[in-house]
């Protein structure tokens, strides 16, 4: 229909302070950003952490689970 739709793809730091940086470099896109927005990636922090709740402000989660993933053939987190 003519619609702009933005995918954002990101893959976030290790730590808390990282991944809080990180985060307010993609608040300051989304200002930005006008019309539907995907974003995905790997978050490196579990979907109740601060972290995602902070972006659950602004953007609304299309799935309340969350696959496991890990490295290696035993993923549990």
């Amino acid at each position: 229909d003519g619609r702009v739709l933005t995918i954002l793809n990101t893959h976030l730091g290790l730590t808390r302070a990282d991944r809080m940086a990180q985060i307010e470099g993609l608040e300051r896109v989304l200002d930005h950003t006008h019309g539907p927005v995907i974003l995905l990636g790997d978050f490196n922090c579990p979907p109740t952490s601060r972290e995602i709740r902070r972006l659950l402000q602004r953007l609304q989660a299309t799935s309340l689970v969350a696959p496991k993933t890990w490295f290696g053939s035993f993923p549990v987190r």
